[in-house]
């Protein structure tokens, strides 16, 4: 089985390819719509085509052929996911003579052809991204978390990212989002664990997606210091088991297994 060769990758435009779920039943069936600015590319000319299905610790892996016969829309049946909910897809441009991975894209999501477009105009990010104008004021880093607004906004240093889109990468949130993750579960949970703010809420939702156990509880009654102190222990582990979660996942996005030829 040969690795992938990764030298001179590109990353494909996202407004070149769509995920659209055709049924919520297994196995799951979903379809690939891609441009023909994508299919034809002259850099993918003798390449092929190949779509991966992610969740967590499960990845399967669609041959498509050769993207000069790939059409506008294909049916693509991943056997061994039963739901859809959660998982992702990375498509993947290869050519087969020296296994060079030249056009990827990752963290594509599915659309449901039966909810109109018009129901996603009022979706709120749950951490809205912007560049940073302080920018001497970064602590030594590229990026920040801003608590001072309704909720959580991440500040990139400018120069550093040639758009605000680069947070989509994997190799940034690979590198980035646990330490996201962390510093907004324990501003939510620890340091505010008296009156966790709005927001909240989303981001205790996504820890669930990621599969992690409940967050520990205190009520008003069991506010004494040793009970503080062993919430604060195991809300700090609990919120290291997330961004461990979360690591994992990109982990396993990322991993060579997940490239090899079969």
């Amino acid at each position: 089985m040969a690795v992938l060769n990764y030298t001179g990758r590109e990353d494909i435009d996202r407004s070149q390819v769509e995920i659209v779920r055709e049924k919520d039943i297994w196995p799951l069936t979903v379809y690939l719509k891609t441009q023909q600015e994508l299919r034809d590319n002259a850099k993918y000319v003798g390449c092929d085509i190949v779509l991966v299905a992610y969740l967590r610790t499960k990845a399967e892996r669609a041959e498509l052929g050769p993207i000069a016969s790939l059409k506008a829309s294909v049916q693509v049946v991943f056997k061994e996911f039963q739901i859809s909910d959660g998982v992702q897809y990375r498509l993947m441009v290869v050519r087969p003579s020296d296994k060079m991975l030249t056009g990827a894209v990752d963290g594509l999501k599915e659309k449901d052809p039966k909810k109109p477009k018009e129901e996603h105009k009022d979706r709120i990010p749950l951490l809205p991204v912007n560049w940073a104008t302080d920018g001497g004021n970064m602590g030594g880093r590229f990026w920040k978390i801003d608590f001072k607004g309704s909720k959580p906004t991440l500040l990139l240093q400018p120069g550093k990212f040639a758009t605000l889109g680069d947070v989509n990468k994997l190799e940034f949130k690979a590198l980035a989002f646990p330490s996201i993750l962390k510093e907004c579960l324990t501003e939510a949970f620890v340091t505010r664990f008296d009156n966790p703010p709005t927001w909240a809420e989303n981001w205790e939702t996504l820890a669930r997606i990621l599969g992690a156990e409940d967050r520990p509880r205190l009520s008003e009654g069991e506010k004494n210091r040793q009970n503080i102190q062993l919430y604060f222990e195991g809300t700090r582990d609990w919120i290291d088991s997330v961004a461990a979660r979360f690591a994992a996942d990109c982990k396993l996005a990322s991993i060579d297994s997940e490239f090899k030829q079969k």
